[in-house]
């Protein structure tokens, strides 16, 4: 097995860490518009290899169905027929069906399970729990409470590759503490204020990421350490998802998928550059579809591990 982190990646995270705190602006739209695409399906094929066997086809349909239901609406709000605020409720519903999921069905590994165990029905109960609140929430069609969900799941997602490395087939537990140690550093970033120290930049901007101007409003003595952070955190996200989970195995190879891929993706990056602002909700279609794939994805395997305790 290859090496998942080497010496080479401590020194590009040291210097990415440094890019993002003195130049975050010029980091993030270079990253979103290089790695966007690809790390969203690079990571979709990831994942449906690492979990082939033990989320059927079934599974997969309904949540397939689910997630189709929030790429039209996020679709819907990029066109201008459907209401922002809908979409937002949109994408809380569908989280929570998504949830819904884990909650009610069980995964064919976990159906193995002679009695089921009592972690399996904690989790499972959670996932239920969470599901409820999610999709009250989308149909109380509050807009500042519904931003302010999807801002701090949004901030989360970034630091969920230090879950999905551990559905590896070939876990590496010295790159999961290497992992740990380089997500530690967008929190480092965001402790800094606290200390007086905050790096010198512009004020925030339109195109600045959603999660950091919504910050801003909530702190705004700290928002460029804030951005700092989170484009660092994406960054490491990138890292993650492209070069160390792949090392780790599963490969996705369904033919034609690699040049398909980088076909959408040097479209993607085109239109980046072209149209920075308005290309970005049509982004978000697919960003939003990776994202709420993680979290049941990642319910299912909490379930999966528990199911016998």
């Amino acid at each position: 097995m290859k090496r998942a982190l080497g010496p080479w990646d401590g020194v590009f995270i040291a210097g990415l860490a440094l890019a993002c705190w003195v130049a975050p602006g010029p980091v993030y739209l270079l990253a979103l518009g290089a790695f966007g695409l690809p790390h969203v399906l690079w990571e979709l094929g990831w994942i449906r290899q690492a979990t082939r066997g033990w989320l059927g086809r079934g599974w997969w349909l309904t949540l397939g169905a689910i997630l189709a239901l929030q790429a039209i609406a996020r679709l819907g709000s990029w066109a201008g027929w459907l209401d922002s605020s809908l979409a937002l409720g949109m994408d809380l519903l569908t989280l929570g069906l998504a949830l819904g999921l884990v909650a009610t069905v069980r995964s064919p590994v976990a159906r193995e399970g002679a009695n089921g165990g009592m972690g399996e029905l904690l989790t499972r109960g959670l996932a239920g729990l969470v599901a409820v609140a999610l999709v009250g929430a989308g149909i109380a069609g509050d807009v500042a409470s519904m931003l302010w969900v999807l801002v701090v799941l949004a901030m989360a997602h970034n630091f969920t590759p230090l879950a999905l490395v551990r559905l590896a087939p070939q876990r590496d537990r010295r790159a999961e503490r290497w992992l740990l140690l380089a997500f530690a550093l967008p929190l480092v970033m965001l402790a800094m204020p606290l200390a007086g120290v905050r790096p010198a930049m512009a004020q925030p901007q339109a195109w600045w990421p959603v999660e950091a101007l919504w910050v801003q409003s909530l702190w705004p003595g700290s928002v460029q350490a804030v951005f700092s952070a989170l484009v660092l955190a994406q960054c490491l996200h990138y890292h993650a998802v492209l070069r160390v989970m792949p090392r780790l195995g599963p490969v996705w190879t369904a033919p034609g998928w690699r040049t398909l891929a980088i076909l959408a993706s040097a479209l993607m990056a085109a239109a980046f550059a072209l149209d920075f602002t308005g290309t970005r909700p049509l982004y978000a279609v697919a960003a939003g579809l990776h994202a709420w794939l993680e979290w049941p994805v990642l319910l299912c395997a909490l379930t999966r591990a528990t199911a016998a305790t």
